[in-house]
Protein backbone atom coordinates (compact mmCIF):
# COMPACT_ATOMS: atom_id res chain seq x y z
CA UNK A 1 0.00 0.00 0.00
CA UNK A 2 1.54 3.91 -0.60
CA UNK A 3 0.41 6.65 1.25
CA UNK A 4 1.51 9.86 0.55
CA UNK A 5 1.70 13.24 2.36
CA UNK A 6 1.28 16.36 -0.18
CA UNK A 7 -0.01 19.97 -0.26
CA UNK A 8 -3.74 20.71 -1.69
CA UNK A 9 -4.16 21.48 -4.95
CA UNK A 10 -7.14 22.54 -7.28
CA UNK A 11 -7.03 19.00 -9.37
CA UNK A 12 -7.86 17.61 -6.00
CA UNK A 13 -10.76 18.95 -5.90
CA UNK A 14 -12.46 17.18 -9.33
CA UNK A 15 -10.21 14.16 -7.62
CA UNK A 16 -12.55 14.41 -4.29
CA UNK A 17 -15.88 14.82 -6.67
CA UNK A 18 -15.03 12.04 -8.66
CA UNK A 19 -14.30 9.95 -5.31
CA UNK A 20 -17.92 10.83 -4.15
CA UNK A 21 -19.57 11.30 -7.24
CA UNK A 22 -21.58 14.56 -6.88
CA UNK A 23 -20.76 18.27 -6.38
CA UNK A 24 -19.01 19.50 -3.07
CA UNK A 25 -20.04 23.03 -3.09
CA UNK A 26 -17.91 24.83 -5.80
CA UNK A 27 -14.27 25.10 -6.24
CA UNK A 28 -14.46 28.28 -4.89
CA UNK A 29 -15.61 27.11 -1.57
CA UNK A 30 -12.86 24.11 -1.70
CA UNK A 31 -10.52 27.02 -1.96
CA UNK A 32 -12.10 28.71 1.02
CA UNK A 33 -12.38 25.93 3.45
CA UNK A 34 -8.78 24.62 2.48
CA UNK A 35 -6.64 27.71 1.48
CA UNK A 36 -7.91 30.61 3.26
CA UNK A 37 -8.68 29.78 6.70
CA UNK A 38 -6.54 31.96 9.02
CA UNK A 39 -5.31 28.65 11.01
CA UNK A 40 -3.63 27.55 8.52
CA UNK A 41 -2.02 30.53 6.27
CA UNK A 42 0.86 30.37 7.65
CA UNK A 43 0.98 26.79 9.52
CA UNK A 44 0.63 24.59 6.83
CA UNK A 45 2.00 21.56 9.12
CA UNK A 46 -1.19 21.82 10.86
CA UNK A 47 -3.31 20.32 7.96
CA UNK A 48 -2.73 17.04 6.44
CA UNK A 49 -3.73 15.64 3.45
CA UNK A 50 -2.88 11.80 2.76
CA UNK A 51 -3.83 10.41 -0.51
CA UNK A 52 -3.63 6.88 -1.33
CA UNK A 53 -1.71 5.73 -4.81
CA UNK A 54 -1.76 2.68 -6.77
CA UNK A 55 0.32 2.36 -10.16
CA UNK A 56 0.54 6.21 -10.17
CA UNK A 57 -2.75 6.69 -9.58
CA UNK A 58 -4.75 8.44 -6.92
CA UNK A 59 -7.10 6.35 -5.33
CA UNK A 60 -8.31 7.84 -2.24
CA UNK A 61 -7.87 11.03 -0.36
CA UNK A 62 -8.32 12.11 3.44
CA UNK A 63 -7.66 15.11 4.95
CA UNK A 64 -7.33 16.07 8.56
CA UNK A 65 -6.84 19.78 10.40
CA UNK A 66 -5.49 20.80 13.86
CA UNK A 67 -7.49 23.59 15.66
CA UNK A 68 -7.75 25.42 18.64
CA UNK A 69 -10.89 24.63 19.46
CA UNK A 70 -12.95 26.11 22.54
CA UNK A 71 -16.67 24.58 24.78
CA UNK A 72 -17.78 27.09 27.31
CA UNK A 73 -14.01 29.02 27.80
CA UNK A 74 -11.89 25.47 27.64
CA UNK A 75 -9.22 25.01 25.30
CA UNK A 76 -8.51 21.75 23.21
CA UNK A 77 -6.45 20.74 20.46
CA UNK A 78 -8.62 19.10 18.20
CA UNK A 79 -7.65 16.96 14.50
CA UNK A 80 -11.04 17.67 12.39
CA UNK A 81 -11.15 14.70 9.89
CA UNK A 82 -12.76 14.85 6.75
CA UNK A 83 -13.01 14.97 2.84
CA UNK A 84 -12.29 10.90 3.04
CA UNK A 85 -13.27 9.66 -0.50
CA UNK A 86 -11.90 5.90 -1.72
CA UNK A 87 -12.49 4.76 -4.93
CA UNK A 88 -15.63 2.35 -5.64
CA UNK A 89 -12.51 -0.09 -7.18
CA UNK A 90 -10.55 -0.79 -4.04
CA UNK A 91 -12.70 -3.77 -1.91
CA UNK A 92 -9.89 -3.63 0.33
CA UNK A 93 -11.00 -2.83 4.30
CA UNK A 94 -7.43 -2.38 5.05
CA UNK A 95 -6.96 0.92 2.94
CA UNK A 96 -9.66 2.35 4.83
CA UNK A 97 -8.34 1.68 8.26
CA UNK A 98 -4.66 2.52 7.17
CA UNK A 99 -6.47 5.80 5.97
CA UNK A 100 -7.09 6.84 9.80
CA UNK A 101 -3.92 5.49 10.51
CA UNK A 102 -2.10 7.61 8.99
CA UNK A 103 -4.15 10.65 10.16
CA UNK A 104 -4.53 9.80 13.64
CA UNK A 105 -3.16 12.36 15.87
CA UNK A 106 -1.60 10.70 19.18
CA UNK A 107 -1.30 14.92 20.48
CA UNK A 108 -4.58 16.08 20.51
CA UNK A 109 -7.17 16.06 23.04
CA UNK A 110 -10.08 15.17 20.39
CA UNK A 111 -10.41 13.46 16.95
CA UNK A 112 -13.85 14.06 15.64
CA UNK A 113 -15.01 13.16 12.09
CA UNK A 114 -18.73 13.48 10.26
CA UNK A 115 -20.60 11.27 8.21
CA UNK A 116 -23.46 9.78 7.24
CA UNK A 117 -25.17 6.66 8.94
CA UNK A 118 -23.82 4.73 6.57
CA UNK A 119 -20.24 4.99 7.21
CA UNK A 120 -20.07 6.43 10.96
CA UNK A 121 -20.42 2.96 12.76
CA UNK A 122 -17.72 1.52 10.79
CA UNK A 123 -15.43 4.62 11.46
CA UNK A 124 -16.42 4.25 15.55
CA UNK A 125 -15.65 0.45 15.34
CA UNK A 126 -12.03 1.99 13.60
CA UNK A 127 -11.22 4.49 16.75
CA UNK A 128 -12.61 1.93 19.54
CA UNK A 129 -10.09 -0.80 18.30
CA UNK A 130 -6.97 1.27 17.37
CA UNK A 131 -7.03 4.85 19.05
CA UNK A 132 -9.53 4.88 21.99
CA UNK A 133 -12.64 2.91 23.85
CA UNK A 134 -13.71 6.63 24.72
CA UNK A 135 -16.08 7.39 21.73
CA UNK A 136 -19.27 9.32 21.22
CA UNK A 137 -21.14 9.00 18.27
CA UNK A 138 -23.80 12.53 17.94
CA UNK A 139 -26.66 11.52 15.71
CA UNK A 140 -27.63 15.07 13.94
CA UNK A 141 -30.43 16.33 10.96
CA UNK A 142 -29.47 18.51 8.76
CA UNK A 143 -33.10 20.23 8.27
CA UNK A 144 -34.74 22.33 5.42
CA UNK A 145 -37.85 23.93 6.25
CA UNK A 146 -40.57 26.65 6.21
CA UNK A 147 -41.78 28.30 9.42
CA UNK A 148 -45.36 30.04 9.06
CA UNK A 149 -44.22 32.19 12.59
CA UNK A 150 -42.19 35.00 12.47
CA UNK A 151 -40.70 36.93 15.80
CA UNK A 152 -38.71 40.07 15.87
CA UNK A 153 -35.09 40.50 15.94
CA UNK A 154 -32.52 43.19 15.42
CA UNK A 155 -28.71 42.81 14.37
CA UNK A 156 -26.29 43.54 16.73
CA UNK A 157 -22.82 44.68 16.23
CA UNK A 158 -20.59 41.60 14.80
CA UNK A 159 -17.67 43.37 16.68
CA UNK A 160 -18.93 42.69 20.16
CA UNK A 161 -19.23 39.06 19.38
CA UNK A 162 -16.02 38.28 21.29
CA UNK A 163 -18.55 39.02 24.64
CA UNK A 164 -21.02 36.81 23.51
CA UNK A 165 -21.15 33.28 25.43
CA UNK A 166 -21.49 30.25 23.06
CA UNK A 167 -22.62 27.63 25.01
CA UNK A 168 -21.98 23.96 24.45
CA UNK A 169 -20.88 24.89 20.89
CA UNK A 170 -17.49 23.43 19.62
CA UNK A 171 -15.60 25.35 17.70
CA UNK A 172 -12.79 28.57 16.66
CA UNK A 173 -12.80 31.30 19.01
CA UNK A 174 -15.45 34.22 17.78
CA UNK A 175 -13.11 37.19 16.99
CA UNK A 176 -12.79 39.52 14.18
CA UNK A 177 -10.43 36.59 11.97
CA UNK A 178 -13.82 34.25 12.56
CA UNK A 179 -15.78 37.16 11.20
CA UNK A 180 -13.68 38.26 7.95
CA UNK A 181 -13.50 34.38 7.08
CA UNK A 182 -16.56 33.43 7.64
CA UNK A 183 -17.75 36.57 5.52
CA UNK A 184 -15.66 35.28 2.92
CA UNK A 185 -17.59 32.20 2.02
CA UNK A 186 -18.80 31.94 -1.41
CA UNK A 187 -21.54 30.01 -0.46
CA UNK A 188 -23.79 32.91 1.14
CA UNK A 189 -24.20 36.80 -0.01
CA UNK A 190 -24.66 37.94 3.07
CA UNK A 191 -23.92 37.38 6.64
CA UNK A 192 -26.41 38.75 9.24
CA UNK A 193 -25.48 38.99 13.06
CA UNK A 194 -29.30 38.67 14.88
CA UNK A 195 -30.65 39.27 18.68
CA UNK A 196 -33.29 39.63 20.41
CA UNK A 197 -31.80 40.47 23.59
CA UNK A 198 -31.34 36.69 25.11
CA UNK A 199 -30.73 34.92 22.01
CA UNK A 200 -27.73 35.25 19.28
CA UNK A 201 -27.30 33.94 15.85
CA UNK A 202 -25.24 34.58 13.05
CA UNK A 203 -26.80 33.19 9.48
CA UNK A 204 -25.62 33.28 6.24
CA UNK A 205 -27.54 34.39 3.19
CA UNK A 206 -27.68 32.32 -0.02
CA UNK A 207 -30.47 32.35 -3.33
CA UNK A 208 -32.54 29.76 -2.27
CA UNK A 209 -32.48 29.92 2.06
CA UNK A 210 -31.32 31.24 5.52
CA UNK A 211 -28.76 29.09 6.85
CA UNK A 212 -28.16 29.67 11.19
CA UNK A 213 -24.45 29.26 11.34
CA UNK A 214 -23.64 30.08 14.58
CA UNK A 215 -26.06 30.12 17.93
CA UNK A 216 -25.67 30.82 21.25
CA UNK A 217 -27.29 28.76 22.43
CA UNK A 218 -28.27 25.41 20.63
CA UNK A 219 -30.97 24.30 22.41
CA UNK A 220 -34.65 23.46 21.57
CA UNK A 221 -35.56 26.67 22.49
CA UNK A 222 -32.64 29.02 20.96
CA UNK A 223 -33.09 27.07 17.83
CA UNK A 224 -36.61 27.89 17.92
CA UNK A 225 -36.07 31.23 17.80
CA UNK A 226 -33.71 31.37 15.65
CA UNK A 227 -35.61 29.92 12.69
CA UNK A 228 -38.62 31.67 13.42
CA UNK A 229 -36.30 35.20 13.07
CA UNK A 230 -35.25 33.43 9.66
CA UNK A 231 -38.36 33.66 7.80
CA UNK A 232 -37.83 38.04 7.93
CA UNK A 233 -35.53 37.10 5.64
CA UNK A 234 -35.99 34.27 3.67
CA UNK A 235 -39.25 31.71 3.27
CA UNK A 236 -36.50 28.21 3.66
CA UNK A 237 -34.64 27.98 6.51
CA UNK A 238 -30.91 25.34 6.81
CA UNK A 239 -30.22 24.02 9.98
CA UNK A 240 -28.55 21.57 11.89
CA UNK A 241 -30.28 20.02 14.99
CA UNK A 242 -29.63 16.99 17.44
CA UNK A 243 -32.33 14.34 15.56
CA UNK A 244 -34.09 13.57 19.21
CA UNK A 245 -35.15 17.64 19.02
CA UNK A 246 -36.24 17.59 15.71
CA UNK A 247 -40.49 16.53 16.72
CA UNK A 248 -40.34 19.48 19.11
CA UNK A 249 -38.76 21.98 17.53
CA UNK A 250 -40.86 21.63 14.58
CA UNK A 251 -43.67 21.30 16.68
CA UNK A 252 -43.30 25.29 18.16
CA UNK A 253 -42.23 26.51 14.61
CA UNK A 254 -44.90 25.24 12.83
CA UNK A 255 -42.58 24.13 10.49
CA UNK A 256 -42.72 22.23 7.07
CA UNK A 257 -39.53 19.89 6.41
CA UNK A 258 -38.77 20.06 2.60
CA UNK A 259 -35.55 17.83 3.17
CA UNK A 260 -33.64 16.23 5.84
CA UNK A 261 -30.22 14.74 5.84
CA UNK A 262 -28.45 12.53 8.52
CA UNK A 263 -25.42 13.76 9.72
CA UNK A 264 -23.49 12.24 12.85
CA UNK A 265 -20.50 13.39 14.48
CA UNK A 266 -17.80 10.90 15.81
CA UNK A 267 -15.56 11.94 18.73
CA UNK A 268 -12.56 10.20 19.51
CA UNK A 269 -11.64 11.76 23.27
CA UNK A 270 -8.13 11.28 24.57
CA UNK A 271 -8.22 13.75 27.72
CA UNK A 272 -9.29 13.52 31.60
CA UNK A 273 -11.29 16.46 31.14
CA UNK A 274 -15.17 15.85 31.08
CA UNK A 275 -17.26 17.95 28.06
CA UNK A 276 -20.90 18.06 27.85
CA UNK A 277 -22.02 16.21 24.34
CA UNK A 278 -25.38 15.67 25.37
CA UNK A 279 -25.97 19.00 24.58
CA UNK A 280 -22.51 19.67 22.04
CA UNK A 281 -23.21 21.25 18.86
CA UNK A 282 -20.58 22.77 16.01
CA UNK A 283 -21.36 25.65 14.08
CA UNK A 284 -21.62 25.20 10.44
CA UNK A 285 -17.94 26.97 10.25
CA UNK A 286 -15.96 24.18 11.92
CA UNK A 287 -18.13 21.20 10.22
CA UNK A 288 -15.97 19.42 7.31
Amino acid sequence: MSFIKRDLSDHHYILLSSLYGRDLGGILYFKWKHYQDPQFRFLKNRKKAIFYEEKNRDLGIFVASKYKFYINKECLDVSLQGDLGISCSIRSRSVLINFFHEIHDRECDLEMCFSDDRKIQTYEMIYKRYFTKNTEVINYSELTLSSNQMVRCDEFDKLNIENIPFENTLGRKRDLQYINYLEANPLYKKVRYITDGKFYAVIGESESCCEILDLSSPTIEGFSWAIKATMAFSSYCKVLVRKEHVKAITSLTNSTIFYSKSINLLLGIHMNKEIDTKNLWVGRIDRR
